[in-house]
């Protein structure tokens, strides 16, 4: 073992935020329903907007101290397929820092995903792809 005696820094990004980008993958466009939820959670009392631009979707939640609000979103806000632009993106926007977490369902199958705030994300990205 080697310890390295002086100060640790930590990462400073995390999950809390008030401000939040993401989306949900395609799934199974064949056999509906599949069910798109955010659970929304916070350590104090709050509340937000969610948002779908493109759907002009809008709904607002509260979240109690410790708690957890959880929104069903429309199925329209799944992509419909790859290589295509689609403006799907879900905007969670909070008064105090919250967690997001993306939740579907749909038949035997189960999925979620911790969302990152848009900080954390930033603007710019590599994708990582080849040419067949």
């Amino acid at each position: 073992m080697v310890f390295f005696p002086g100060m640790v820094f930590a990462q400073t990004a995390g999950n809390l935020s008030t401000d939040f980008w993401m989306t949900f993958p395609q799934g199974d466009l064949e056999n509906p329903p599949r069910n798109e939820t955010l659970l929304i959670s916070s350590t104090t009392a709050t509340s937000g907007t969610v948002q779908i631009p493109g759907l002009a979707y809008s709904t607002p939640f509260t979240v109690s101290a410790g708690g957890m609000a959880t929104l069903g979103l429309p199925f329209a806000c799944m992509p419909k397929g790859s290589e295509i632009t689609e403006f799907l993106g879900i905007h969670v926007t909070s008064l105090s820092p919250v967690a997001v977490v993306g939740f579907s369902n749909e038949g035997d199958s189960s999925e979620a995903y911790l969302a990152l705030p848009t900080a954390t994300l930033g603007r710019s990205y590599i994708t990582l792809s080849y040419e067949e």
